[in-house]
């Protein structure tokens, strides 16, 4: 089931995160591997955030056993896209916008 879950919307994952039917690094693990497999075919990343996507959805992991509650979004990765240059990832408000997310609990891809 892993290797579907990017087919998932973010209401069925959370959903499912809610049922504990999922976990956190099953999302990750089925998105990062969909990147892996297309990645270099499309070109459409600058950048992947790996080793952090798979560290945030281990510690989410092990909270959840501590605790029922999951917000919306919560563990769930996106992606930022800038519709400009890849240097304006770089820019100070587009890391303070990424701060914010995570801060939120938003996996940040």
């Amino acid at each position: 089931m892993e290797d579907r879950l990017n087919f998932q919307t973010a209401y069925k994952l959370n959903e499912m995160l809610k049922k504990k039917q999922i976990a956190f690094s099953d999302i990750s693990g089925s998105i990062l591997s969909a990147i892996d497999a297309l990645g270099k075919k499309i070109n459409a990343y600058i950048r992947v955030e790996k080793e952090s996507t798979l560290m945030q959805a281990k510690e989410l992991d092990k909270n959840i056993n501590r605790s029922t509650s999951i917000n919306d979004f919560t563990g769930i990765p996106i992606a930022i896209v800038p519709a400009m240059h890849a240097t304006m990832y770089d820019n100070p408000m587009v890391i303070d916008n990424i701060k914010k997310l995570k801060k939120a609990g938003i996996n940040i891809q």
